[in-house]
């Protein structure tokens, strides 16, 4: 399995898209409604953050949404160089099913910027 490499202290972005989703009828309309939750784990499998219900989304359309993409943003200010897997799970509200995934990623260490100074005389 590939790893993602980023830099310590940049964002992680996770691009999804859920299927077998299920539909509240509502005044011929269509709604989505999905609830995201994460888990965020070193290498020896500790929990280091997670939380249920992390974001909510929902759309409502006149058709039946057959494909469904999202974007999910993680902060990973203060988190050390070093390996980790993030776990993200989608719930349906609609249905009460589930499914997630799992993503390794490596942080670097983030270089530091070497500036030249200029000595006045």
């Amino acid at each position: 399995m590939d790893t993602a490499e980023f830099q310590s202290g940049d964002p992680l972005t996770v691009y999804a898209e859920p299927v077998g989703f299920a539909y509240k009828e509502m005044d011929g309309t269509y709604a989505i409604d999905l609830s995201v939750d994460f888990e965020l784990r070193n290498t020896t499998g500790q929990v280091l953050a997670s939380q249920d219900s992390y974001t909510a989304l929902h759309t409502v359309s006149f058709n039946l949404i057959r494909e469904y993409q999202t974007s999910l943003s993680f902060n990973l200010k203060g988190l050390q160089a070093g390996n980790y897997v993030l776990k993200v799970q989608f719930n349906d509200e609609n249905s009460g099913k589930s499914g997630s995934f799992e993503l390794p990623f490596s942080l670097k260490e983030t270089p530091l910027q070497n500036k030249s100074l200029k000595a006045s005389s």
